[in-house]
């Protein structure tokens, strides 16, 4: 084959694959929970969550704060470049893990909503 048929595979692989993933982006869904339904989350799951900051701790590379609806939960943020502040209203998109007994969220992507 020459240059130029494979140039246009290649693209057209491309456009393909571009497409398909925006199809996808838009079907996979992460479920919004409050935070008394995440006893009952196994952990390693994505997760939504939606509250109030409180107890925001800035370290070097890491942020930990928590979120409060009635119940709360500690976010962990690794390298984040989204700078929270106490009574911002956020939602965080992030995994379940357990952390000396506590179940938390790693934050993947977190919004500061107001």
């Amino acid at each position: 084959m020459d240059e130029k048929t494979l140039l246009k595979i290649a693209l057209i692989g491309s456009l393909i694959g571009l497409f398909a993933l925006y199809i996808v982006s838009e079907v996979v869904m992460i479920e919004e929970i409050t935070l008394d339904r995440l006893d009952g989350i196994d952990y390693g799951r994505n997760v939504k969550v939606k509250g109030v900051v409180e107890n925001v701790i800035n370290a070097e590379n890491v942020v930990i704060f928590e979120v409060m609806q009635p119940n709360s939960v500690t976010v962990v943020l690794f390298e984040s470049g989204v700078e929270v502040s106490e009574g911002d209203m956020v939602e965080v998109i992030g995994e379940i893990e357990e952390y000396e007994g506590k179940r938390e969220v790693i934050g993947n992507k977190v919004r500061v909503i107001s």
